[in-house]
């Protein structure tokens, strides 16, 4: 850890302060309210992951919400920490007593008098307000989130470094703590004149208390990720400069393949990066990408609250896509799709100032639909936060976000069919089909990547290999070689091990399992066997549960819920299920008999 320490007299009050709390999700952060250069408060343990969301550099970190613990112990290396703020029970000449600054403001001195203590986002609000800082803007989800009461919307992993559910700061505020923190918050607010705290939380979490935070001109919002390599590029469009970026969202490790073969085949036509919005499901410690164009950043999960038996399971994590909206940094996005890619210059999609998307045609001509594979958006925190209010009561007529879309935009730009051709048009409808004018392939179906024994690569399956780097066709050849001569299973178990033992932990890593399986055409069961093989049954019988919850009928499912309630010694559960199975099984049989006497 690099810490520069200036003195406070150092400490630059002109700019906007940005207060950052413990449990900030990418779903609570409003980038349209964000100064461009603010300082930046935080507080630990700091999680590693979120420098691709606020940067490495920290002006301010308070260690947790107590202050009782020595400042480095919960910050990673590749963190820049300017000054550390604790109280005075804390050890180490490191740290500046924010307890000693606080106290020269009387109403503020005498609150902290009482026996209990404020949390760490007004203990951070009110260091800032008595430093100097005028314009203070809390991102905080302490008093509400877009996420609470959506149990769709997944929260961030809790394990790993920093969030842990027993880590220093990881509890909410209850009871008689957040009266005593409110009340702290809004003397801050009220202490000198001239001071404006309010609030930048995507939802306006502080609402009843605080005024929301100024909308930022575009050319002045904050931008995540790490300089010098910005996540947009700036384009001269109606005269004026503005911020566009292509994005794409990757949710499983098979997906890469996609994303690999998109950011490759874009990068022969244009320097503007690609957005990888990753959620916490997906790991790319490991991950390699052989051009620099890919600018990853963590997002939240939008799981389909309506999905259904009558709706495919695949459309399960495709609202996920909804977050490009989010980001509002962006005067323009394009999204595509990570099974597209890139055949042709398409900057000129970025000229639309509205909403536009192709129409829907594969397998027929659709006049009334589009698809959702490529479409083009003025990001904005409004519509998203729109967007989240319709999900629960919108229909979709295929239960996945294309559906949801199409019932959402009323007014839809056009765009011309040749930047979004779907594979299937090619043999359904061929007279259609132009390679010499097709500007983005869509790999709507089957995947490229997917290839198993007895596969026929068809030429738009060659053109997706063609759009590979070296290096990656090279690892493609050697994963396809692997794959069928049986060297290695389809599932990577290497990372279960290392899942946490708490609940939401374990349901997380069984969906992201079932995903993985799904992506790839495997058995859900088989893929809950393997896991099982590893030792985490407690995992397995999460699996096996969220495969029976989509066909309770499953036979083969409910044997793997079975077999790991056994391996985990729970009896009584175990002669539960298996009486189920049998009766399940004679039903099947007679519905069988049934059928064949007709």
């Amino acid at each position: 850890m690099n810490r520069l320490r200036p003195d406070l007299a150092e400490l630059d009050t002109d700019r906007p302060l940005l207060v950052v709390g413990p449990r900030v999700r990418p779903v609570d952060v409003d980038f349209e309210r964000l100064p461009a250069d603010p300082i930046i408060f935080r507080c630990g343990p700091l999680d590693p992951d979120s420098i691709r969301l606020w940067g490495s550099q920290v002006d301010g970190y308070f260690p947790d919400s107590s202050g009782r613990r020595s400042a480095g112990r919960a910050v990673d290396g590749r963190f820049s920490i300017g000054l550390v703020f604790a109280d005075t029970d804390i050890s180490g000449s490191e740290a500046v007593d924010w307890c000693d600054i606080v106290s020269h403001e009387p109403e503020l001195a005498r609150l902290l008098m009482r026996s209990h203590r404020p949390g760490v986002v007004p203990t951070m609000v009110a260091t800032g307000v008595c430093l100097g800082f005028t314009d203070i803007r809390i991102i905080d989800s302490d008093f509400g989130s877009l996420a609470d009461n959506r149990t769709w919307i997944d929260p961030l992993a809790n394990s790993g470094p920093g969030r842990s559910e027993t880590s220093p700061g990881s509890e909410r505020p209850a009871g008689h703590d957040v009266s005593t923190s409110l009340r702290f918050l809004l003397s801050c607010r009220d202490a000198r004149d001239g001071v404006r705290v309010t609030d930048a939380s995507l939802g306006h979490a502080y609402r009843r208390f605080l005024s929301r935070s100024a909308i930022m001109p575009p050319g002045d919002r904050f931008t995540p990720g790490l300089d010098p390599d910005p996540p947009y590029a700036i384009r001269r469009i109606g005269g004026n400069d503005l911020r566009c970026a292509f994005v794409t969202v990757c949710d499983n490790t098979e997906y890469l393949w996609g994303v690999r073969a998109l950011a490759n085949s874009l990068a022969r036509h244009s320097d503007v990066p690609l957005i990888l919005l990753t959620p916490p499901s997906l790991d790319l410690n490991t991950a390699e990408f052989d051009h620099p164009n890919v600018r990853p950043i963590p997002t939240t999960s939008l799981q389909n609250p309506r999905i259904g038996r009558r709706h495919q399971q695949r459309f399960l994590n495709t609202y996920t896509k909804l977050n490009t909206f989010a980001l509002s940094f962006l005067d323009r996005a394009v999204y595509l799709d990570a099974d597209t890619i890139v055949l042709r210059p398409i900057e000129h999609l970025f000229e639309h100032e509205h909403f536009a998307a192709a129409p829907d045609i594969g397998l027929r001509i659709e006049s009334h639909a589009f698809n959702s594979g490529v479409f083009v958006c003025q990001p904005s925190g409004a519509d998203f936060e729109r967007m989240l209010d319709a999900i629960p009561t919108t229909e979709s007529y295929d239960g996945g976000d294309q559906g949801f879309l199409n019932a959402f935009f009323d007014d839809v730009d056009w765009l011309p069919l040749e930047s979004n051709v779907l594979r299937r048009i090619q043999t359904s409808l061929p007279d259609l089909y132009r390679e010499d004018k097709a500007m983005v392939i869509h790999y709507v179906g089957d995947k490229p990547w997917t290839t198993r024994p007895g596969t026929e690569w068809s030429p738009l399956d060659h053109l997706w290999f063609g759009s590979l780097s070296e290096a990656d066709k090279v690892r493609f050849i050697v994963k396809v070689r692997s794959a069928l001569n049986g060297e290695t299973t389809s599932f990577d178990v290497t990372g279960v091990s290392k899942v946490g033992s708490s609940s939401d932990a374990i349901q997380r890593a069984a969906r992201q399992a079932l995903r993985d399986a799904r992506a790839r055409g495997d058995r859900g069961d088989l893929v809950g066997l393997e896991v099982l093989r590893t030792g985490r049954a407690d995992i397995a019988e999460e699996m096996g549960r969220q495969l029976l919850a989509i066909k309770s009928t499953s036979s083969r499912d409910r044997m793997l819920l079975i077999q790991a309630l056994r391996a985990q010694g729970k009896w009584l559960a175990t002669a539960k299920e298996m009486a189920t199975y049998v009766a399940v099984k004679a039903r099947n049989a007679y519905v069988t008999a049934a059928r064949s006497r007709r």
